[in-house]
């Protein structure tokens, strides 16, 4: 009798643990498609901008810069307090060095257009009415590789507005300008 007792006592303690280490219930992966629309609305909390878009045109002669009559437009770029500046290279890596770049703001130009640009450098400025003496530059750094030939160019955009300006609206809209921005013909 006792032996069955402490076989029935053996059983239950087995199924017991077979019931404990059954299969777990499913995890859930993550849907990307949720992870996308998280993404946006956390985007939407940005404050509108007054600039909606920027077009630039850059047209450089195959002689270089020195004796160049580069062309340079700047369509729906209201600002009263800044200049905005472009510089372009094909033989300056170390344009690095000249600007604080901000990585979370690069944007991929790998679809962009760069013409008629050869061995020498384009400047290019746009300067509208500027206030005061105490400025802040913001500074973005690209590099880009022309897909058709694997020609690097080096691409150095910089916003000076002034301090006592709303820095974070600056700021703001300086990326968005660059975002939009189109650069070729």
């Amino acid at each position: 009798m006792k032996k069955i007792w402490f076989l029935l006592l053996v059983l239950t303690l087995l199924s017991t643990l077979a019931i404990g280490c059954g299969p777990s219930e499913p995890v859930e992966a993550e849907d990307p498609q949720e992870k996308e629309e998280e993404q946006v609305d956390e985007n939407a909390e940005f404050i509108p901008l007054v600039v909606d878009s920027l077009k630039l045109t850059i047209d450089v002669p195959q002689k270089g810069w020195e004796n160049t009559r580069s062309r340079a437009t700047l369509e729906e770029f209201e600002d009263d307090n800044g200049h905005f500046e472009i510089w372009f290279s094909t033989t300056h890596p170390n344009v690095r060095r000249l600007t604080d770049a901000s990585e979370d703001a690069i944007v991929d130009l790998q679809d962009v257009e760069v013409t008629g640009l050869d061995e020498k450098a384009a400047h290019v400025k746009i300067t509208a009415t500027e206030e005061g003496t105490d400025v802040y530059k913001e500074q973005l750094y690209y590099e880009y590789v022309n897909p058709d030939n694997d020609r690097h160019y080096y691409v150095l955009i910089t916003m000076t507005y002034p301090q006592d300006g709303d820095t974070e609206y600056y700021s703001d809209k300086f990326s968005h300008i660059i975002s939009s921005a189109t650069i070729g013909k």
